[in-house]
């Protein structure tokens, strides 16, 4: 009688712990697998907010360049009968730089809080180690 191996896509209905050990490499390569499509997802999420937070600064940066414009002329125009030209036009431009700073200031606190990094893919990564180790160990304390 001839023995031909077992086909590796048929589970071994003799003998449960071979087909499940058999099992083991492609349950692996699907778990990886969904683990990577997991971090691609959260690095695509995490870039997109990266690119509204950029888009913030750049609008906050165009409006208080454009709307600074118009208004600085009839801020300073409106104060020069008070405190004269020079103080006015200091005054109307440090007003302008600290709405101009505020914008900015809240882009980057936008950017700051949004991670790049996969941290879900991560944790799960970490938690699938964690589980390896502890089946290693457990698997060792019975050899002896």
């Amino acid at each position: 009688m001839t023995e031909t191996s077992p086909d590796p896509q048929r589970p071994d209905t003799t003998d449960p712990l071979l087909a499940l050990v058999r099992r083991v490499p492609a349950e692996v390569q699907a778990l990886l697998a969904a683990e990577v499509q997991l971090a691609t997802a959260e690095l695509r999420q995490n870039v997109g907010k990266l690119v509204l937070a950029v888009a913030i600064i750049l609008a906050g940066g165009i409006m208080a360049g454009v709307a600074g414009i118009a208004v600085l002329g009839a801020i300073v125009a409106a104060l020069a009968p008070l405190v004269g030209p020079v103080w006015s036009s200091l005054i109307t431009a440090a007003a302008a730089l600290l709405i101009g700073g505020a914008l900015i200031m809240l882009g980057l606190s936008r950017i700051r809080s949004a991670p790049l990094a996969p941290h879900r893919a991560i944790a799960n990564l970490k938690q699938h180690a964690d589980s390896i180790n502890f089946l290693k160990a457990r698997d060792t304390d019975h050899e002896r």
